[in-house]
């Protein structure tokens, strides 16, 4: 396929996703032959079913099953996103979550706070490593993470992901320093609340809620996260590099947070929330 990205292969580490396959399909539509990254190979084989579908005849799309936090794992995806086109120049890392753990920080503990840290960081910081060696040989690169307005936010209970998306923004800015000497470009996107699953009538109706207070007036979806993606990976922005821009539907520029307080509530019950907002570490069963 012809376009500003031919010639160039792209990696896209949790390639299945919303995000992912949408920033996959972007890059794809624009000529670069891509290899989507993931742990569930089925889910793959859908999200690479789609995009050849969308894109036709001429487009470059595989996928190698892994793991973006095991290091043999990302090693061996960038190998083979290496050998497609004229070698890797892109690579986005899509990897990232724990919004599931909403906590008091009284009732996190230590491996709860490394699992966020791990699937947010260290699946970032392999993509990073493991591209760069490729990205030289083929002369430049584009790294691009996803990262969350909650880098920038003090939600309470959400300390964990918030922490884990800041220390994620602070690798963005010291990888573009290090890496940019040998021509590769560093940066990210902090995506607002996207509903990149299936939503259950509660999650529906707290993001109408949350919907309401942002400037325009909607929940984000993937294709308005991939818009960014596909400008920091591509040619457009040469000359922009340690940066992390958000695409939040406004929400950034109002004091909007979304209510946690129920969402707690909930899971741990009102004995417990009570006592640790008391200032007490509750014992766990």
């Amino acid at each position: 396929m012809g376009g500003p990205l031919a010639g160039m292969a792209a990696l896209v580490t949790g390639g299945g996703g919303g995000i992912g396959s949408a920033s996959a399909l972007a890059l794809a539509r624009d000529g670069a032959a891509v290899t989507l990254m993931g742990r569930t190979e089925k889910t793959l084989e859908s999200a690479k079913e789609r995009l050849l579908g969308e894109l036709g005849s001429g487009a470059v799309v595989q996928y190698v099953v892994g793991d973006a936090t095991n290091a043999r794992d990302v090693e061996q995806a960038t190998a083979t996103a290496h050998s497609s086109a004229g070698g890797l120049r892109i690579c986005v890392a899509t990897v990232g979550g724990g919004n599931g753990t909403v906590a008091p920080l009284l009732l996190l503990d230590e491996r709860m706070l490394l699992d966020v840290y791990n699937i947010n960081v260290v699946s970032a910081f392999l993509a990073m490593k493991y591209s760069t060696p490729c990205m030289v040989e083929s002369g430049s690169g584009s790294i691009v993470c996803i990262s969350s307005t909650a880098a920038n936010s003090t939600s309470p209970y959400l300390s964990s992901y918030v922490a884990a998306k800041a220390g994620l923004e602070a690798f963005i800015r010291v990888a573009a320093v290090e890496l940019a000497s040998l021509g590769i470009r560093v940066n990210g996107v902090r995506p607002g609340n996207v509903a990149t699953r299936p939503r259950s009538e509660v999650e529906i109706a707290r993001g109408a809620q949350f919907a309401e207070r942002l400037p325009l007036g909607r929940i984000g979806v993937p294709v308005d996260i991939a818009g960014g993606v596909r400008y920091l990976a591509g040619p457009e922005s040469a000359w922009v590099t340690g940066q992390s821009f958000a695409i939040d539907g406004g929400s950034e520029v109002i004091p909007v947070a979304p209510p946690f307080d129920s969402i707690v509530r909930q899971r741990f019950g009102d004995e417990v929330i009570d006592e640790v907002l008391r200032g007490k570490i509750p014992r766990r069963p």
